[in-house]
């Protein structure tokens, strides 16, 4: 990841996400921001869902998620999840501005 190969990152862990049994929350999260990073939104969308279904909600999580629907447009979705953030833990501080920016935008 340091190193930005993250053609290598997601054909490394590509045949870990395909298996029945889940991997490791790491290598669900490190592939949504494999793909985030190469552009490649809706893919990391879906890795993050899938790890959101099998571990549960946590902050790391659901502000990578709010940062790719921001990205393909999606605001609304993009806010519910960075609220659900700030509900988890409210001392993020640049969530909040993230927040409070698209509501003046967008409400």
């Amino acid at each position: 990841m340091n190193l930005a190969e993250y053609k290598k990152i997601e054909s490394g862990l590509l045949p870990f996400l395909s298996q029945s049994q889940p991997p490791k929350y790491e290598m669900f999260y490190l592939m949504g921001i494999a793909y985030q990073n190469m552009g490649e939104l809706k893919k990391a969308v879906d890795v993050f869902d899938r790890a959101i279904s099998h571990y549960g909600l946590n902050i790391n999580l659901l502000n990578a998620l709010g940062e790719c629907y921001f990205k393909l447009g999606n605001v609304k979705e993009a806010l519910e999840v960075w609220e659900k953030s700030l509900e988890i833990n409210p001392d993020q501080p640049q969530i909040k501005k993230k927040v409070e920016a698209l509501k003046e935008k967008y409400e």
